[in-house]
């Protein structure tokens, strides 16, 4: 038990002789003289607090804008965030091959013509002589079929004709509306088609 005793006396002994030094350090710092220190004057200023926030605008009417053809850009005639009115060109795709279609369904549609009026000549020399009983019916009604066989001929030459045109009009882009235009992913010599955004 005495030992404890002595080993606590020691302990708070040596504790003491610690403390007392580094008081001693901290009055003589004390007594000094001060640091200097840097002073600033503050004045009164406006001040503009601005905060920044990542988002994603969305216009009032958003058009989505998809060709109606397949094809590759040949040119972008507007800017993402450029102003566009309503029927202004937005892209134009490649009409090289969609204008040989409308020639060769302007050719078809003058075959086509050629054929109604040679078929139309033997109708009608068929009949005068199917009249003077020269030809029999069959024969006379093989020349009104084959006129009406070109007539038809000369009818789907004619919607392809229409077609071929369309198709050459699809490949002007035009804005559906007035707007804003917003991202474009697509570049000239880009492949688009009518699943193409």
């Amino acid at each position: 038990m005495r030992i404890r005793k002595l080993y606590a006396l020691s302990l708070s002994t040596m504790a003491v002789a610690m403390i007392l030094p580094s008081c001693k350090g901290n009055t003589e710092q004390q007594q000094g003289s001060a640091p200097e220190l840097a002073v600033m004057t503050i004045g009164e200023e406006d001040t503009r607090l601005e905060t920044g926030y990542p988002t994603s605008l969305r216009g009032e009417n958003d058009v989505e804008i998809r060709p109606q053809i397949s094809g590759f850009l040949t040119k972008v005639n507007v800017e993402e965030g450029q102003r566009v009115n309503k029927g202004q060109v937005l892209f134009t795709i490649d009409q090289v091959s969609l204008q040989a279609a409308v020639d060769a369904a302007n050719a078809a549609v003058a075959v086509a013509q050629a054929n109604v009026n040679t078929a139309q000549t033997n109708a009608n020399n068929n009949k005068i002589l199917f009249d003077k009983n020269i030809i029999s019916s069959p024969a006379y009604q093989t020349s009104v079929d084959a006129l009406n066989a070109a007539k038809a001929q000369l009818h789907q030459a004619q919607a392809n004709l229409v077609n071929a045109r369309k198709n050459l009009s699809y490949s002007v882009v035009t804005a559906p509306a007035s707007g804003i235009v917003g991202t474009i992913d697509y570049r000239e010599g880009s492949l688009v088609s009518p699943t193409t955004l």
